[in-house]
């Protein structure tokens, strides 16, 4: 079987061009190398679990986002070992930074800090790293010294902008640092964009809050269910992996405007002026006008590319179906329109069943070829659960 990918999620693109792949169902970190692709096991992957040494005997558990660090290593949210680790540049050596892996809270020093399902990872020029730590509805802050802290986000699930320890998130999914020191996040359960500026305030930068698909002013704009993000360091254009809405869409925060970048909103595998996607989760930009993405649901990574005035998508590796590594692993079951991080999924999935029985009760099954619609209604009707029980979580 040709080299794919099971569910990949978080990306990366190093300054010499290698792009780094999270690929989540088989436990591994996936490198891609010079103008051919070639494709390769950078970590892990021979099965589930923890270990750190080298890169051929380390174990991840579900990692997501993945960043690279000013040295140059390569920094992974371990989510379902609740820890961030490090691949080293030098030696390729994986090591915990921060996380003691158990499932929980703490903010203290880095070997004793609790998180909660970390799923996007982001760091700054002086080497302090920032952590969507999911289950807990916060942000945390690893500091160059080693200290864990809590930069914004109160623990309660909701929407709330202000001072960092008053403000509230809903599942925070993708993260993203720019040159000035603001951190952005994909705010996934509010269907926003918000961001953190460096004295730790907490703004809506984008999104109205309605789950939708609508361009324009950034705070009437619509999204669903938002995941990763970028920073054009070109440009600051902040890039968004729009999940629920198939396509890639960018917040100029010089115009205040949302524009939509590749994708035409419905679910698909399509190359050239209007590609289509099919649950992109990952995002990532290389300073030279590229955007490269993880798509999740097509198991595949693509690129997005200038072509005059306009851009054009092409895969770079992938090709639609799960390439399942390891025997006995059952990742690719979990084909979901609307997922969250797996250990999310397991607490919300009586949920779903509940948004589902509630479609098939209250709908008639749809036309012929219209799966799309069917698809839409059922992220609504579960997007409407997903904020409707505090206690989730």
């Amino acid at each position: 079987m040709p080299p794919g990918f099971n569910f990949p999620d978080g990306i990366c693109v190093d300054p010499d061009g290698h792009i780094f792949v999270a690929d989540g169902g088989n436990h591994r970190i996936v490198r891609l190398d010079g103008s051919d692709n070639e494709f390769m096991t950078y970590a892990g992957g021979e099965a589930d679990g923890f270990e750190d040494g080298s890169a051929e005997d380390a174990l991840f558990n579900g990692p997501t986002g993945v960043t690279i660090t000013p040295s140059g290593d390569l920094l992974v949210a371990d989510q379902e070992n609740h820890c961030i680790r490090k691949v080293s540049s030098a030696d390729g050596k994986v090591s915990t930074v921060a996380g003691c892996r158990e499932e929980g809270f703490r903010d203290g020093p880095a070997a004793e800090a609790m998180f909660n399902c970390p799923t996007g990872v982001a760091c700054d020029k002086h080497g302090n790293i920032f952590v969507v730590d999911g289950g807990n509805h916060r942000i945390r802050k690893v500091g160059a010294d080693g200290t864990v802290s809590t930069l914004a986000g109160s623990g309660k699930k909701g929407y709330q902008d202000g001072a960092g320890a008053q403000a509230r998130f809903n599942y925070p999914g993708g993260i993203a640092t720019d040159k000035k020191g603001n951190v952005y996040v994909a705010d996934y359960g509010n269907h926003r964009i918000r961001m953190i500026s460096a004295d730790g305030n907490v703004k809506t930068l984008a999104g109205s809050g309605k789950q939708g698909n609508a361009d324009g002013a950034a705070l009437a704009a619509e999204f669903s269910f938002p995941q990763g993000l970028a920073v054009d360091p070109l440009s600051g254009d902040v890039l968004v992996a729009d999940y629920g809405n198939e396509c890639i869409r960018m917040l100029s925060p010089e115009t205040g405007i949302v524009s939509t970048v590749a994708g035409t909103g419905e679910p698909g595998f399509d190359d050239g002026d209007k590609a289509t996607f099919n649950q992109p989760r990952g995002v990532a930009c290389d300073g030279k006008g590229n955007v490269y993405l993880a798509d999740r649901g097509n198991h595949a990574v693509r690129i997005i590319s200038r072509e005059g005035a306009g851009r054009v998508t092409s895969t770079l590796a992938g090709f639609g179906q799960a390439v399942n590594t390891m025997p006995g692993n059952h990742e690719e079951d979990c084909a979901d329109e609307c997922c969250l991080p797996a250990p999310m999924m397991r607490k919300l999935k009586s949920k779903r069943a509940v948004a589902e029985e509630a479609i098939s009760d209250d709908e008639p099954a749809p036309p012929a070829g219209d799966g799309a619609q069917a698809k839409r209604k059922a992220a609504s009707n579960f997007g409407a659960l997903l904020h409707a029980d505090d206690t989730w979580g």
